[in-house]
This record gives structure tokens, C-alpha cells and sequence, in this order.
């Protein structure tokens, strides 16, 4: 099996959508951390995470960004990757962290704001500078703050499917995202993740009854169809995914 840079051995996903209910943010942070302590109780859990952007499932969110120290060539707009992720993204999904620290409960929204970039982002627009307490800004006008400080470099990975290149990344705590959010819940666990399903959704309905599980599954299986896919798309130009800036 191709490697897309992270572990997918006894990796499981399912999706929830906490913003049918209300796009209330603190709602919605309170949320996950009641999901995260009830997920706690399956046994054999080692680790779970929450990404708003779902491996491998040919998503795409990229950003227009300014980066401290570097001058973008005549038309060039720097548009990395992005993901917003809970603390033990990387070490729930075994990524790993070559350098600096992983986020933790402490970044929040009003809390310093920070950013983990994958090595690629890393040697592009550092070269062989220390991208750590180095600086990134929200959009590319004029005057745009680069208020978000770099904290860690984490090894790089696929990211869209097993098809695409890996692109350059950039990871932003899911509680400093300015709205509510959806996405995913990944849980490393030790036991057959097929036998953990059932766990997985009572956990899910101890959080909020009203906020259903949708599509489980495992992440070796997406591999799976990320493989399949690549055999039977035609090589050639793609075309251009939506941008958030």
C-alpha cells in the first residue's frame, strides 16, 4: 500500500454535524470536549482527534496567506493547504512532529494564535531558516496582520487522496476558528475498529442525543477507495477547487 505519510492501521472515522443545531461557537467547543471525554470511555481507545477537513476524501481548503520575512514573486499568491484540527491530530493520526510542539487545551479562541505548517510549507518559503516563532496572516491584501505565530513543523502527508501531490500545509486549532464548525472525529484505538462502532455511537449519543453519527468508517478502507480511484481516473489536468481566502 502507497504510505500517505500517516498510520491508518486500526484508525477509525465518522462525521458529525453539531451546527444543525446552533452556530453558537462556544456551543459547539463545549460540544467536542463532551464528545472527546465520552469517546474516552471506549475501551481500547488510545487516542481521538476532530478534523474539520476529512483525509484523503479529495476535500480541498486553501487559503491565501502572507508569511513574515518572504516576498512573494510578481504573481504569486502563497494558497497552502489548511486544517483545522483539535489537539492529538498528530499523534492520533501518527504524523509526525519534527519539530516544536503540538497544539493543546490552552489554545483557544482569545489565546495567542498559532499555526503548525508541514515541511514542505516549511522549506519553500523558509529554506533553511527556522520557521518556528516565525509568523502567517489570513489573506494577502495590504496590511494583513501576520498574527498567528508558527509553533511545530510536522512531517508531510497526503492530503486530498492518494492521487495528488502533497501540497504545502498549514494546521490551525480548531478552537481558534473564528465560526462553528463540522467535520470529522478520528479514534486510534487498539481493539478490532469494527468492534468499536457500537461504543463509538453510544458514546456519540451520551454527548448530545440530537447530534447524530454519520458515515463510520475506516480510514484503511478510505485508502482503499483513494487507491481504487487513482487506477481509474485518466491522468491529466484537473480542474480548479474552490479557494477560501
Amino acid at each position: 500500500m502507497t504510505n500517505p505519510g500517516f498510520d491508518v492501521e486500526n484508525l477509525v472515522a465518522f462525521d458529525v454535524n453539531p451546527t444543525m443545531n446552533t452556530t453558537d461557537r462556544n456551543w459547539v467547543a463545549a460540544y467536542y470536549r463532551h464528545l472527546h471525554n465520552s469517546l474516552h470511555e471506549i475501551p481500547g481507545l488510545e487516542s481521538d482527534t476532530f478534523a474539520v477537513v476529512p483525509v484523503l476524501e479529495n476535500n480541498e481548503w486553501v487559503n491565501w496567506v502572507t508569511i513574515e520575512g518572504y516576498i512573494p514573486t510578481r504573481g504569486e499568491r502563497p494558497d497552502p493547504h489548511m486544517q483545522y484540527c483539535s489537539p492529538g491530530f498528530f499523534k492520533t493520526l501518527k504524523v509526525p512532529l519534527l519539530r516544536g510542539r503540538d497544539f493543546n487545551d490552552r489554545d483557544v479562541n482569545g489565546a495567542p494564535k498559532v499555526a503548525v505548517v508541514n515541511q514542505k510549507f516549511a522549506k519553500r518559503y523558509f529554506g533553511d531558516g527556522d520557521p518556528i516563532g516565525r509568523h502567517i496572516g489570513m489573506g494577502i491584501d495590504p496590511g494583513t496582520p501576520v498574527d498567528i505565530q508558527i509553533v511545530g513543523i510536522a512531517a508531510d502527508t497526503k492530503y486530498e487522496s492518494m492521487r495528488d501531490e502533497i501540497p504545502e500545509e498549514v494546521y490551525i486549532p480548531r478552537d481558534q476558528m473564528s465560526f462553528a464548525n463540522s467535520g470529522t472525529v478520528y479514534l486510534r484505538t487498539r481493539a478490532d475498529p469494527i468492534r468499536v462502532f457500537n461504543a463509538m455511537r453510544a458514546a456519540v449519543q451520551d454527548a448530545d442525543a440530537n447530534v447524530p453519527v454519520h458515515d463510520t468508517r475506516t480510514v484503511t478502507h478510505q485508502v482503499e477507495i483513494s487507491l481504487l480511484t487513482e487506477r481509474l481516473l485518466p491522468s491529466g489536468p484537473r480542474g480548479t477547487a474552490g479557494r477560501d481566502v
